[in-house]
């Protein structure tokens, strides 16, 4: 149907039908994942817990914990919180976040915890 409509790509398509509906930018999740009057613990348990609904994970014959260290490359002049790591991925140091998240995966899904 993308092709009818003219545009080269529907990723093109749906980049132009959300823009009728918000103007907002990169800036406006920056600054949403700053606030901190947001319980962002509960509504990663709140997360957590429609995915378990959903997916039906209690009923999954393999449920196993896992502890994933992830580091989340940052570039720019004010990041804050910023600092050098060794990014095992790509073998060099980088500058950014280390983040560990502790999750529940089964053979379909990985439910972050905490």
């Amino acid at each position: 149907m993308w092709k009818w409509l003219k545009v080269s790509s529907i990723a093109l398509f749906c980049r132009k039908a959300l823009s009728l509906f918000s103007e907002a930018k990169k800036d406006v999740m920056y600054d949403l994942l700053k606030r901190e009057d947001i319980d962002w613990r509960a509504f990663n348990y709140q997360v957590a817990k429609e995915i378990h609904t959903r997916h039906k994970v209690s009923d999954s014959a393999l449920n196993v914990f896992v502890l994933d260290d992830s580091i989340k490359t940052r570039r720019g002049k004010k990041m804050e919180g910023v600092s050098r790591h060794f990014d095992p991925a790509s073998g060099k140091p980088v500058m950014g976040h280390q983040v560990l998240t502790l999750g529940l995966a089964t053979e379909e899904v990985f439910m972050p915890l905490d």
